[in-house]
């Protein structure tokens, strides 16, 4: 009993409103082989639009659609309490979904210099990207790779060996020349930040972003590690746009929403790729 239904972790999106005070937004965990291939590289909304997930990309669409409208955010910074939770997908499909419109610039920036899993998933035969972007800001196009199928800029990070000094790279003042260049030439910038509570990088990007989408793993994540990363981030609360929980269990949704009926889980079942 205790192994299969874990206590002290989020199972449901009304358990994260209640304990955080923010919006919830579900993801189902992706399980077939194709559709996970789709989602590692930010092609599962073009292959897939009908979707469960493709919807919830919908949701957290509207909600930085509504911020850019009321408070002119272009800048959004997605993070997790601990690696592993899955903001990387986040990060890449949001930005792609963002980017289907022709007429949105959306770059994509990868910031954790320890993981770099944005770059290997979408660019990983960039050589260069955020480290030199650092040396030249103003030159933030030469850094920049193009997927045109997404109609999507990616800043990757391309670090071959370790970088002790990367929260003090993320806080310099090339950093925030760099972001400024980024908020000219786009309508809208993600950036993907290590976990908040594995080190300190996330403070140095958070003074530069306008909000922030924190992803929390469904059945792991424990309800007391969020509050932590959520209390040690204060000054950013109210810009947090919403919580996602990510990775539900899809049987286990099924039985989590059983009230809302037949129709609406075959509303999802029923839909095909594109």
């Amino acid at each position: 009993m205790a192994r299969n239904f874990p206590f002290g972790v989020f199972r449901t999106a009304q358990q994260v409103t209640f304990a955080t005070g923010l919006s919830c937004v579900v993801f189902p965990e992706i399980v077939s082989a194709e559709e996970r291939a789709s989602l590692r590289t930010g092609d599962y909304a073009l292959d897939w639009p009908y979707s469960r997930f493709a919807q919830a990309l919908r949701s957290i669409w509207a909600m930085i659609n509504i911020a850019q409208r009321e408070s002119c955010t272009k800048v959004v910074c997605v993070v997790s309490s601990n690696p592993g939770e899955g903001k990387t997908t986040v990060a890449i499909n949001l930005a792609a979904h963002f980017a289907r419109d022709s007429t949105t610039r959306v770059l994509l920036i990868d910031a954790d210099f320890y993981r770099q899993s944005l770059t290997k998933s979408v660019a990983s035969d960039s050589g260069v990207g955020l480290r030199e972007a650092l040396e030249e800001p103003r030159a933030l196009v030469k850094f920049v790779v193009r997927k045109e199928r997404l109609n999507l800029d990616v800043l990757p990070c391309p670090v071959p060996d370790w970088t002790p000094n990367a929260a003090q790279l993320l806080g310099t003042l090339e950093m925030e020349q760099l972001i400024g260049v980024a908020r000219e030439a786009y309508d809208l910038v993600i950036i993907e930040a290590p976990p908040i509570a594995a080190v300190v990088d996330y403070k140095m990007i958070a003074r530069h972003c306008d909000g922030f989408i924190f992803v929390v793993e469904w059945g792991k994540t424990s309800q007391r590690l969020v509050h932590e990363c959520l209390s040690d981030a204060t000054a950013q609360s109210d810009r947090v746009l919403c919580v996602t929980l990510n990775k539900v269990d899809p049987t286990a949704l099924r039985s989590i929403e059983h009230y809302k009926g037949d129709r609406f889980h075959d509303y999802y079942s029923r839909q095909k790729r594109a």
